[in-house]
């Protein structure tokens, strides 16, 4: 109810500065997305519940190609909220309200014409899927139906007191849906995030594939089926670099923020984008992230790859990437950089070191990434090694350098 209070004073603010604004009422964000492409306007709001905290109302602002709008732009849009310093309209020229007709059937004829939808129609797969009680419950019945799926849908209604789910609960969810593929022998599961934007796949074993597995799998496929140029973040493990440059792929190395991932995936000739955190894109059909697009993928790749999915799992190059996090104070974030990036020039001569967000330090098979953390006070740590226990040690040894850096700043 909160999101929706806003959504509203959001429109009438609009409104006044003669914006005309498009209702899409209550629909996953990635239909927003898609609508703010179809309709060729200017850019999109979409406002709801904060997945990380029911507690507050997130706000988040695209652009005219349905990505989420730049920091820089994001910071000009601040200024000017917080100066007031913004048009008024006269009376006769006022925004009005619409609402546009058929988003539904338009986002649905986008994906389905982004597929292989006559390899999945003949493959016939049994899937579950879990909505979550999200909106994407108006949506995914419509593009299912069409693919031809024996579909066990639950939680497939929407529920205005459940708007986000909870890491507790996300486990709880995933382990049902384990236990429904299993018991119900379907070639795949799905749990779709309230969002709509994140899909957690389940493979025909009932074993929960993690966010940055889904990426690897489906990546690997997008390159056997031809895409010659790929995007990932500096954080994506050495696997995904190998399976690019097995396949000849062109890859274009981004910042960790699903913002820059979504301007390199609008850029020509991308094919696929993604990372470990569960942003999956498929420019061909928008340059965001779509859990539902995600889960057609998933499904077109079992349809055409004639065998299990687990056993395309099986196959990924193994990877051993530990993450961590440090407390850090705001003031003290950029004199941290610093501070890592001189201490490995003098203490790691011989490595290689990458500046394309935070630093990241690579030394022969095991790699070191520090980000800080752009909404709380804290820096993240990527760490990658040749086993678990290399990975789990170097990153408790950049986790206390973090904080001799911090110390040394006091």
């Amino acid at each position: 109810r909160a999101a929706r209070t806003m959504k509203r004073a959001v429109i009438a603010g609009l409104n006044s500065t003669g914006v005309t604004c498009h209702d899409l009422e209550l629909m996953p964000l990635p239909l927003t997305r898609f609508t703010v492409i179809g309709e060729q306007v200017a850019g999109g709001v979409n406002i709801r519940t904060s997945p990380g905290d029911p507690e507050t109302v997130e706000v988040r602002l695209f652009d005219g190609d349905g990505a989420d709008l730049a920091e820089g732009p994001q910071r000009k849009i601040e200024r000017v909220f917080f100066r007031e310093d913004y048009r008024r309209a006269a009376p006769a020229r006022l925004g009005e309200l619409e609402f546009p007709p058929r988003a539904l059937e338009q986002y649905a004829a986008g994906l389905l014409g982004a597929l292989d939808v006559e390899a999945i129609r003949d493959y016939g797969p049994k899937v579950v899927v879990d909505l979550a009680f999200g909106p994407a419950a108006l949506v995914t019945p419509a593009v299912l139906g069409r693919l031809g799926c024996d579909v066990l849908s639950v939680n497939a209604f929407v529920n205005e007191n459940r708007p986000a789910l909870t890491s507790a609960e996300l486990e709880t969810h995933l382990a049902e849906l384990s236990d429904h593929v299993r018991k119900s022998g379907s070639d795949l599961g799905v749990l779709l995030e309230p969002g709509g934007e994140i899909a957690h796949l389940v493979d025909d074993t009932g074993r929960s594939l993690s966010p940055e597995t889904a990426f690897l799998v489906l990546l690997q496929y997008e390159v056997e089926q031809g895409a010659t140029k790929v995007a990932f973040p500096v954080s994506a493990s050495s696997a995904a670099w190998k399976i690019a440059e097995r396949a000849g792929a062109q890859v274009q190395v981004t910042p960790v923020a699903w913002p820059a991932l979504m301007a390199h995936a609008s850029r020509p000739g991308v094919g696929f984008a993604g990372d470990g955190s569960g942003a999956v894109i498929f420019p061909s059909f928008m340059p965001a992230p779509d859990g539902l697009m995600t889960f057609a993928k998933a499904l077109e790749l079992v349809a055409t790859a004639g065998r299990p999915l687990f056993e395309v799992v099986d196959e990924l190059p193994p990877r051993f990437v530990v993450h961590r996090e440090v407390a850090t104070p705001w003031r003290s974030k950029g004199a941290v950089m610093r501070w890592l990036a001189s201490w490995a020039r003098a203490e790691r001569p011989d490595a290689r070191i990458v500046l394309v967000d935070g630093v990241k330090v690579i030394e022969g098979d095991r790699w070191a990434l520090v980000i800080p953390h752009p909404d709380e006070p804290s820096s993240r740590i990527w760490v990658e090694g040749p086993s678990l226990t290399d990975a789990e040690e170097a990153a408790s040894a950049y986790a206390k350098l973090v904080e001799t850096a911090v110390a040394a700043d006091e």
